[in-house]
C-alpha cells in the first residue's frame, strides 16, 4: 500500500525517511469548500514565502505576498517545490 510506495519513492531519492504516525488520521476527512480550494494556490504562497524569511532573510518588514513580482513568486515557488521534492 501507501507505506511501501512511501519506501520505494524514499530509496529512488536515496532519502531517510520514517512514518510520523501510523494510526488513524487525526484530523477528521472533509471536503475543501469551493472558496477554500481557490485560497489553496495563495494559501501554499504564503506557507512558502514564511519558510523563506524563516531560513535566515526574515525582516519584519518584508513585504507581504500580495507586494510580491510574478516572476519572485515563480522563483519562490520553484525553490521550495524543488526542495520538498
Amino acid at each position: 500500500g501507501n507505506e511501501c510506495l512511501f519506501h520505494k519513492e524514499a530509496c529512488r531519492k536515496r532519502r531517510r525517511t520514517g512514518l510520523a504516525h501510523s494510526g488513524p488520521c487525526l484530523v477528521p476527512k472533509g471536503k475543501c469548500t469551493e472558496e477554500e480550494l481557490g485560497q489553496f494556490p495563495y494559501r501554499l504562497l504564503d506557507w512558502f514565502l514564511l519558510l523563506s524569511r524563516m531560513g535566515g532573510t526574515y525582516t519584519p518588514e518584508a513585504p507581504p505576498q500580495s507586494c510580491l513580482s510574478h516572476t519572485h513568486r515563480a522563483q519562490l515557488a520553484k525553490q521550495r517545490f524543488m526542495s520538498l521534492d
